[in-house]
């Protein structure tokens, strides 16, 4: 199983995703964990990489499993502020960021973990 850790970033103006050039989606800002690393340190580290910002854990939203490429990932959403304007730091990955209201979600295309995070959220699972 791989680990995963990855922020929600909320405003007034919706989630901030990041737009993965080779699958054509949005998705959470994060990424997998190294051996011994927190989910808080890899969620801080991932955010520094892909975004530039430092952030400040306000709490943790859930756990959700799914297959994704014939491989089971496990992800852990975090609730998060960020300090600092986010720019793309990894523009060979990311073309983009944007932030998208969240009841315009599935105008989308959403990565996996994306539409397992936004069916908890419109379900109810997961609060903000």
């Amino acid at each position: 199983m791989i680990r995963l850790a990855g922020c929600v970033l909320v405003d007034d103006d919706g989630i901030l995703l990041l737009h993965r050039i080779s699958r054509d989606w949005y998705e959470l800002p994060g990424g997998k964990m190294k051996p011994g690393e927190s989910v808080e340190d890899t969620a801080k580290r991932e955010l520094l990489e892909e975004l530039g910002v430092e952030i400040e854990i306000v709490k943790a939203l859930g756990t959700k499993a799914f297959d994704e490429d014939g491989r089971t990932m496990e992800y852990n959403w975090l609730l998060a502020t960020m300090d600092g304007t986010p720019v793309v730091g990894e523009p060979e990955v990311f073309d983009h960021f944007k932030r998208i209201p969240l009841d315009e979600l599935d105008k989308h295309t959403l990565s996996p973990n994306m539409q397992n995070l936004a069916a908890q959220l419109r379900d109810g699972h997961v609060i903000l």
